[in-house]
C-alpha cells in the first residue's frame, strides 16, 4: 500500500513538475518546489511553489514521515 501511494505521489510530482511531496498533520497532501521542513504541525518552506495535491491515500503514513523526493 505505502509503496503504490509513493508511486502515485511521484506520478503527480512529474505531472506538476515539483521535487517534493508530504502529507500534513490533517491528511492533505502538498507537493513543494523546494525542500520544506517539519515546523511544529505542519510542512513550512519559506520560497518556492507549493500546491495541495488532491485524491491520494493517506493510509500507512505519519505526516512527520511522510517526506518524499521525485
Amino acid at each position: 500500500m505505502k509503496a503504490d501511494v509513493k508511486k502515485q505521489v511521484k506520478e503527480k510530482l512529474a505531472k506538476y513538475n515539483m521535487k517534493y511531496a508530504a502529507m500534513d498533520w490533517d491528511y492533505k497532501w502538498f507537493c513543494f518546489e523546494k525542500k520544506p521542513k517539519c515546523v511544529d504541525d505542519t510542512w513550512d518552506v519559506k520560497d518556492g511553489h507549493y500546491m495541495r495535491i488532491h485524491t491520494l491515500p493517506t493510509e500507512g503514513f505519519d505526516w512527520r514521515d511522510s517526506l518524499v523526493q521525485k
